[in-house]
């Protein structure tokens, strides 16, 4: 629809467009490349059908809303990206979007084979992306600091999401190829790096920060270290790592203590420690009344085979079938609790829904979606 408005083409096209509808349709049409290029990424079935050859490049002026009036007949002369305005953020990103339009055709590429050293120019490429952004943020709008801080981390996780998705396929095949550990390395140093923003949420507490409420509130990419990808990854790398040390046990299920356990331990301590903080939130989360089941759930499993393979537990699946029932009654309780708060009054709480809608069961609704939870996690710990 976008593309038949013409919103793809550079406004100057269009010579009788005003300067505010030209201005306007640069910031739209900016703010669709974005959402198409999230939408790809977000389903693997959903190739990107746009590349940079199909539109102009035109991008929106460094000016403030402020200057933006439809009776504008010209502007005051753009500022230079160094000078923050309420665009500098669009445009920052938009730096970035070639890079990640590439790499978004790769997530979606079925042919890994090939597309290995690719994955690593372009997964270089972003990763220099976010050195450049910390170092815009740090060096150029440091005054702007309390403005920007969401921003700056946000840009950040985003960047770095690409490339934990465009490694993890490679990351899955290390354990049986040796030629992917570096996929394995940089999947877990990604979403390290993502599941450290979640420190600052620090429910009950009323004082978050505007990434932690965003984390909260958000579903899909926009719950950052909260999303299940980052759990996933950080709990294969955690696990695996205990696999591999207890391969060379002298006696099964016994850990090997040599210097390089060790260093192996103190590598995967933060991640563990991380984990549970994010645990421990996600069951906040489901207090608030926002469905969160099957992220508390499943790290809560993982948390348990961790703990497991820790202590050198031999038949760990009893346990893990403990964890799947433990979990889903704290999650059952926790949504009893947060029922029972009738007049919310914090900052968080006025934005959670506490009602159900009239004529509906709203504890036979969780009751049936917990029970679902728990036959479906059973049912793969069987398999």
């Amino acid at each position: 629809m976008a593309m038949t408005m013409g919103l793809h083409r550079d406004p100057r096209v269009f010579p009788g467009l005003a300067p505010f509808q030209a201005e306007m349709r640069s910031r739209l049409w900016t703010t669709i490349l974005e959402l198409v290029v999230h939408g790809s990424i977000d389903s693997s079935s959903m190739p990107l059908m746009i590349s940079p050859q199909d539109f102009d490049n035109h991008v929106p002026h460094n000016i403030n809303d402020a200057d933006l009036w439809p009776a504008t007949q010209e502007f005051s002369t753009p500022k230079p990206l160094k000078q923050f305005t309420e665009s500098s953020i669009q445009l920052l990103m938009r730096q970035s979007l070639p890079i990640r339009m590439e790499a978004a055709k790769l997530i979606n590429s079925s042919n890994l084979e090939q597309s290995y050293n690719a994955v690593l120019q372009i997964a270089t490429d972003l990763q220099k992306a976010c050195r450049d952004l910390a170092t815009y943020f740090q060096l150029h709008w440091p005054q702007y600091s309390g403005e920007t801080d969401l921003h700056r981390k946000f840009l950040d996780m985003q960047i770095r999401r690409y490339i934990l998705l465009l490694h993890r396929p490679y990351m899955l095949q290390a354990q049986h190829n040796p030629r992917f550990y570096l996929s394995r390395k940089i999947c877990g140093e990604s979403a390290m790096i993502i599941a450290s923003y979640a420190e600052s949420l620090q429910l009950p507490s009323q004082n978050l920060d505007d990434l932690s409420r965003l984390m909260v509130m958000s579903t899909g990419p926009f719950c950052g270290a909260l999303h299940l990808d980052i759990i996933t990854v950080l709990g294969l790398e955690v696990t695996s790592q205990l696999k591999e040390t207890a391969t060379g046990s002298s006696e099964p299920g016994q850990l090997t203590m040599d210097p390089l356990a060790e260093m192996s331990k103190a590598q995967r301590e933060p991640m563990i420690r991380i984990l549970e903080h994010i645990n421990d939130q996600m069951l906040q989360v489901v207090a608030l009344g926002i469905a969160r089941f099957k992220r508390y759930i499943f790290l809560s499993v993982v948390l348990c085979q961790i703990r497991a393979l820790e202590s050198g537990t031999r038949d760990i699946r009893p346990l893990m079938i403990k964890a799947v029932q433990e979990s889903v009654k704290n999650c059952y309780m926790a949504v009893q609790s947060s029922q029972s708060v009738s007049t919310p009054q914090g900052p968080i709480e006025t934005l959670i829904c506490t009602e159900s809608p009239p004529g509906l069961d709203f504890n036979l609704m969780v009751s049936r979606k917990l029970h679902l939870l728990t036959e479906r996690f059973l049912t793969l710990l069987g398999s």
